[in-house]
C-alpha cells in the first residue's frame, strides 16, 4: 500500500499469508498473520484484535485496540509506535530505534533492545527474558513475574518512571550489574 494510500476492510478481518507491503494505512477489524508485513512507515490498524504468527518488520504504527498478541517475529528497525496492550509469547527485536508502547505489554518469552530507546508508557511486566544493549528502556511500572529476568551492557540504562515489583527466581539469569539504573520520583504539593 503506497504511502498517502489508505484501505480500509470494513467490518473484515484479514487473514494475510503472503507479503504486505505497508507505506500507508491498512485499517481492519482484526488481524491474522502467518505471513510477512513490511512496515516501511505505515500505519497497522484494527479496532480488534492482531495476531502475528509470521513477521511484522520494518518501522511504522501498529494500533491494535484489542490488544496484539506475538506468536512470531516483531523487528523493529526505525521509529515506531506500538497502540494497545501487547503480549509477546515469541521475539520482539527492537534494534537501533525509538519505539513508544503506549499501553500493558506482557512478555512470556524474549524482548530484546539492541541500541536506541524504548519507552513502556502503559507499564511492561517481564515473565521471560528482557535483554538490552546499548540502548535506554524508560519503564511507567515494570514487574519481573517469577520466571523473568533482566539483562544490560555497561552502555545501557533502565529508567523507572513508576513502581517496580521484582518477584524474580531467576538470580544466575539475572545480569544488570554493569547497566545504569535510575528511578524518577515525583512528588505532588499545593
Amino acid at each position: 500500500i503506497a504511502a498517502g494510500r489508505s484501505v480500509t476492510l470494513g467490518g473484515a478481518g484479514l487473514d494475510n499469508r503472503g507479503t504486505i507491503g505497508l507505506e500507508g494505512r491498512l485499517t481492519m477489524a482484526s488481524l491474522d498473520n502467518p505471513g510477512t508485513i513490511n512496515l516501511e512507515g505505515g500505519v497497522l490498524a484494527a479496532s480488534g484484535a492482531m495476531l502475528n504468527r509470521g513477521l511484522v518488520k520494518g518501522r511504522g504504527s501498529v494500533a491494535a485496540a484489542g490488544g496484539f498478541t506475538n506468536e512470531g517475529l516483531l523487528l523493529l528497525e526505525g521509529a515506531s509506535s506500538v497502540a494497545g496492550p501487547v503480549l509477546n509469547r515469541d521475539l520482539i527485536l527492537v534494534l537501533a530505534s525509538d519505539v513508544g508502547f503506549g499501553a500493558a505489554v506482557t512478555n512470556t518469552s524474549y524482548f530484546k533492545v539492541q541500541g536506541g530507546t524504548v519507552d513502556f508508557a502503559g507499564g511492561y511486566t517481564e515473565a521471560g527474558s528482557y535483554s538490552s544493549g546499548q540502548s535506554t528502556s524508560f519503564f511507567d511500572g515494570l514487574t519481573v513475574e517469577a520466571s523473568g529476568h533482566l539483562r544490560g551492557d555497561a552502555a545501557s540504562r533502565f529508567v523507572m518512571r513508576g513502581d517496580f515489583l521484582n518477584r524474580s527466581l531467576q538470580g544466575a539469569q539475572w545480569n544488570t550489574r554493569e547497566a545504569r539504573r535510575r528511578s524518577r520520583v515525583c512528588s505532588g504539593g499545593s
